[in-house]
């Protein structure tokens, strides 16, 4: 896929320290799948009613983001904080620890699919594996603090934007945008968890996790965690994050 030459002077001028925009863009060959996801009302009633139970969504909060205008492109989601589940799993700082976050809902994901879910990286999701990006913590962390209650309702684009990326660049533009948010494993784990008809085939777009780095003991701290499906199941594993695939590509939210 070739660059537009005045995208690339754009982001030049913009962003004089803007990484990785050189990296090649593959022509996508795979999709988000269309109505992936169940109504809201009915992805509340899960959270606070079946995985969550006490978890609390504000009614304004709720009522504003319903009667908002969807984007095309875009699904409408509902995820919990970060912050509450790291409350209620007496953790103090969720970025730092985030791979307890996402050992518990991989493990919620092999349950609801029937053993039918691979955890390629179970057990190895400490600290010193998985890091969180500060500039994409600081986002989410303002998201929070802003947002009444302990659930986020977000538009968000899982895969269709940023397939044929590569990941460190997808990483770089949203960075560098204020209106999009990277989402964590954490994120996605939670949306497959209540939306499980997104990976249904083989032929789902792949979507990779930005918001975290992942130390591969052999690659060292280029790698970033991803969902795809294959062989008939769900599977969680990593890849490189400066090579581009055709199939896969970054998780974002709009925001502001």
């Amino acid at each position: 896929m070739s660059e537009n030459p005045f995208r690339i002077l754009f982001e030049k001028i913009k962003y004089p320290n803007y990484r990785f925009r050189e990296d090649v863009i593959l022509k996508k060959e795979r999709y988000e799948p269309a109505e992936w996801a169940i109504q809201l009302e009915e992805q509340l009633d899960l959270l606070q009613n079946t995985y969550l139970i006490g978890a609390k969504a504000n009614n304004d909060y709720v009522n504003e983001r319903t009667s908002s205008p969807k984007i095309k492109g875009f699904t409408r989601i509902a995820v919990p904080k970060l912050s509450y589940l790291a409350k209620i799993k007496d953790i103090k700082n969720p970025y730092s620890n985030i791979g307890i976050l996402i050992e518990e809902v991989c493990e919620l994901l092999f349950i609801q699919r029937q053993e039918k879910f691979t955890h390629y990286r179970k057990d190895q999701l400490g600290p010193n594996r998985i890091q969180c990006i500060q500039e994409l913590v600081d986002k989410r962390k303002d998201l929070e603090m802003s947002t009444p209650g302990d659930i986020l309702i977000l538009d968000v684009n899982l895969g269709n934007y940023y397939a044929g990326w590569t990941p460190r660049r997808a990483r770089e533009d949203i960075i560098h945008r204020q209106d999009r948010l990277a989402l964590s494993s954490v994120d996605l784990g939670w949306i497959l968890l209540i939306n499980p008809d997104r990976f249904q085939r083989n032929v789902d777009l792949s979507v990779d996790s930005v918001m975290e780095e992942y130390y591969s003991e052999d690659r060292g701290w280029v790698t970033n965690l991803f969902f795809y499906f294959r062989g008939g199941k769900l599977e969680f594993g990593y890849r490189w994050n400066r090579r581009a695939y055709f199939d896969c590509g970054a998780t974002f939210a709009i925001i502001n």
